[in-house]
């Protein structure tokens, strides 16, 4: 993606992340393909809580990935700004957009260091992103540009504290086989591991005044969109599995196929959104 598709934040030092950029390089199509949205009820408190807010400026979706989310509140007719450091995220998202005929999204190449440039936002969303921030520096930051009564939601798939699928520690063991037992954020860096979870942090910055919704969603995958859904996570792209990707699906298939036989994998799990409001 160049200048001339999206408007370039340029990137100054502070960021989590050296490369923020190349963190969920190569994952955009399978992203799309096999990542499950989140659910409704929580997209539309979400679109609920922005027309609460001031109605001249847009609303921010920091990280948008492929504008999962962006799209989805466009829909609901609410103008979005959708940042992202990966120009592969944007180039995908910028499509579906078009197949969609939605046309107020400004899409914007950026990650979270660059915050202060952007234009004033009734409120920002975070999409599963908010744990590859400076999380204290991103809130102060968006403090600045956010109209007053603004928030930010931090939007999790999985809600803290509550059980994961299943099949997740049988993937964990093939996982710590392959690419060791300490995560990846993309093929340059390792997973810094968060102390504090997203609502301590919240609830110490300008947006103090918090609510949160949690609710159930039903996962049923089979074999094949369960494997594709490894290629969307940061630490299991095909970037960082190299070489190791064949050999690495074919022992996920091996292990799901021998504790289900049938290719069914079905979940309740439960996503939540946290919301900080600012005075």
């Amino acid at each position: 993606m160049n200048a001339s598709e999206a408007d370039v934040i340029a990137p100054p030092a502070r960021t989590h992340y050296p490369n923020p950029e190349t963190i969920f390089t190569t994952t955009a199509d399978a992203y799309v393909r096999y990542r499950p949205e989140h659910p409704g009820v929580l997209i539309d408190y979400i679109a609920e809580t922005a027309r609460a807010a001031a109605d001249d400026v847009p609303v921010l979706d920091l990280g948008s990935g492929p504008g999962v989310i962006a799209v989805r509140l466009a829909e609901l007719g609410l103008p979005v700004i959708a940042v992202e450091p990966s120009g592969e995220m944007l180039t995908v998202g910028r499509q579906r957009a078009i197949e969609r005929g939605i046309e107020n999204i400004d899409w914007r190449q950026g990650d979270s260091s660059t915050v202060s440039a952007l234009p004033p936002v009734r409120g920002t969303v975070i999409g599963d992103a908010f744990h590859y921030m400076h999380r204290d520096q991103v809130l102060a930051d968006l403090h600045g540009i956010t109209t007053s009564g603004g928030f930010v939601a931090i939007v999790v798939s999985h809600a803290l504290g509550t059980p994961k699928a299943w099949w997740e520690p049988i993937l964990d063991r093939i996982r710590d086989r392959f690419l060791g037992t300490h995560r990846a954020a993309g093929p340059d860096a390792p997973f810094q591991y968060l102390t504090e979870d997203h609502e301590t942090v919240l609830r110490r910055s300008d947006f103090p005044r918090i609510r949160v919704l949690r609710t159930d969603y039903r996962l049923d995958l089979t074999t094949d969109k369960l494997i594709g859904l490894q290629y969307t996570y940061a630490f299991s792209s095909r970037a960082v599995l190299g070489g190791l990707r064949e050999e690495y699906e074919q022992a996920l298939r091996d292990a799901l196929t021998a504790v289900e036989p049938s290719g069914g994998f079905t979940a309740t799990l439960q996503t939540a959104v946290i919301i900080g409001e600012r005075p």
